[in-house]
């Protein structure tokens, strides 16, 4: 890749990456609810999309990032996941009304999981 093209290509990664990084990082948040791990997620996306940006650019870089967004929370949440056991966890105490709480926590546990992220 020349010089100049090379340095084109940093210039429109970079207006993309302007113009979209806080709302992948709102995306991110509303996906693990810590703005920590957000902004991790975030980093590792716009990582990717740097790799393969001569390549997307020309497509749809947006759709790209979102679907490596993604992947990258359900690879997380896979390899984290919970293991059942035999013995239930203390009882978390809930603040604000409790049934509220368990209407939303049943409604999401019908969603499929591709859904529910």
């Amino acid at each position: 890749m020349s010089q100049a093209r090379r340095a084109a290509t940093e210039r429109e990664f970079t207006a993309f990456f302007d113009a979209r990084a806080t709302a992948f990082r709102r995306t991110a948040y509303g996906l693990v609810g810590d703005w920590g791990r957000a902004e991790e997620l975030t980093q590792t996306t716009f990582e990717r999309l740097w790799r393969h940006w001569p390549r997307i650019a020309a497509g749809s870089p947006e759709a790209y990032a979102r679907r490596v967004l993604l992947n990258l929370f359900l690879d997380e949440r896979k390899w984290n996941a919970e293991l059942p056991t035999d013995e239930l966890p203390e009882q978390a105490s809930t603040a604000g009304d409790p049934n509220l709480r368990l209407d939303v926590g049943a409604a999401l546990a019908r969603l499929p999981r591709q859904m529910r992220a």
